[in-house]
């Protein structure tokens, strides 16, 4: 479960592989009817005492972990879920599929974030019209919510068999193996030192 305050809602991995959104006023509004005539109007089977979801969006496996990152290209924010096997980017606003990556491994945790520089974060082939290639990509997706193809930031992802993932944008930029398996990852900064990683283990080893 987590919280948007980009669009003040609420959102939930159910036990049928979805992804929930629930809009906090839909939510108060509910509550602050009668209790029990919804107790018993749920007893007697009438759906409409029940709380209906926004959006529901259909992921086919368990959400393992969930992010709300607001997506500097779009200026809109992402709902990014990791599930049993692949990575989601669903739109805040419907819950539409904008983003979703098979893996060749189980993952157990991740991160996104920005870099600095704009562009930086996103990946294109090499060659003499790079820049060029990255400046139409952040145009589209100024210009459309529908424009930006890839997920357009930063990824950390850990895995059971005890690797660390960094991915810029599609791309996975480098590897390493961990002394023990991350079930949390964040990056941080030290004395001044920044852009440190920083993973925590099932047994509490940072």
């Amino acid at each position: 479960m987590l919280y948007s305050a980009n669009s003040r809602s609420i959102i939930i991995a159910n036990s049928n592989l979805e992804v929930e959104c629930y809009n906090y006023q839909s939510m108060k509004a509910f509550t602050n009817n009668d209790i029990d005539g919804q107790k018993e109007g749920q007893a007697a089977g009438e759906k409409k005492s029940a709380l209906q979801p926004t959006w529901t969006a259909n992921i086919g496996e368990q959400a393992r972990e969930m992010r709300v990152h607001f997506n500097r290209y779009l200026q809109s924010a992402d709902i990014v879920v990791l599930g049993e096997q692949s990575f989601f980017i669903l739109n805040e606003h419907g819950g539409k599929l904008r983003y979703q990556k098979r893996l060749s491994f189980a993952p157990s945790c991740f991160l996104t974030y920005h870099l600095k520089n704009e562009g930086d974060d996103l990946y294109v082939d090499e060659g003499p019209n790079k820049e060029r290639e990255k400046a139409a990509i952040i145009e589209a997706a100024a210009t459309s919510r529908d424009g930006l193809k890839t997920p357009g930031f930063m990824t950390l992802m850990g895995s059971f068999e005890g690797y660390l993932m960094v991915y810029r944008d599609t791309k996975l930029a480098w590897t390493t193996k961990l002394q023990a398996l991350p079930i949390f990852v964040c990056t941080a900064a030290f004395q001044q030192q920044t852009g440190l990683i920083v993973t925590l283990s099932d047994a509490g080893l940072l």
